[in-house]
């Protein structure tokens, strides 16, 4: 239990900085996110309708219009543009230490998963190391379909941005379990059963 609480630890720890890298050093997501034309225009706009907090699709359509070829609903769509819009009604100062801190909060939390599931593991399929990075580095994957994956195919979010993401959220776990892989190993228990069992196997050559 403790090699997965300092798995958990330091595998956020990792996690975070390499995002923080992404964001801020790497040019990751320089293409993938771009500034929108009207800005001042678009927020005055937001303002005057008095749009809530809260996420919102446009062109949006009821469960009838949506299947209605002859709906308003289902030209819009045919003909474009599609968006997602999502409002955060209340400013906040930009770069708050809370954001920061929340974020290294919810990098261990997730390192601490993967590592209480690595730990479930290694004792089976996932006894070499790279077996092991392997491991984590799938739970990196099934996060980035289940999630980016999800949003690029249903929600029509930009294929650019989804693969900055989805690129994040992989290398970012990658990286997570290079580290550890090394700290969760087998239980002693399963290594010397092993030994036994290939020395028995040689004895019996």
């Amino acid at each position: 239990m403790i090699r997965v609480l300092v798995a958990g630890l330091v595998g956020g720890m990792v996690y975070y900085v390499w995002l923080v890298m992404t964001w801020m050093v790497l040019p990751v997501h320089d293409d993938s996110m771009q500034q929108l034309p009207g800005e001042d225009q678009f927020r005055a706009m937001v303002v005057d309708q008095e749009v809530e907090t809260g996420v919102y699709f446009v062109p949006f359509g009821s469960p009838e219009e949506i299947g209605d070829p002859e709906s308003g609903f289902y030209e819009k769509h045919q003909e474009g543009p599609l968006f997602t819009l999502m409002v955060q009604r209340d400013g906040f100062e930009p770069m708050r230490p809370q954001i920061f801190v929340t974020g290294f909060a919810l990098d261990v939390a997730a390192s601490l998963i993967a590592s209480a599931l690595l730990w479930g593991a290694a004792g089976g399929c996932c006894r070499s190391y790279f077996a092991r990075v392997g491991f984590v580095l799938g739970l990196g994957l099934f996060a980035s379909i289940v999630s980016h994956g999800a949003m690029w195919n249903w929600m029509l979010v930009p294929t650019a941005h989804t693969l900055s993401m989805a690129f994040e959220v992989a290398v970012g776990w990658l990286l997570v379990g290079l580290v550890i892989a090394g700290i969760v190993v087998p239980p002693k228990s399963v290594v010397k059963i092993e030994d036994k069992t290939a020395e028995e196997a040689s004895a019996q050559t």
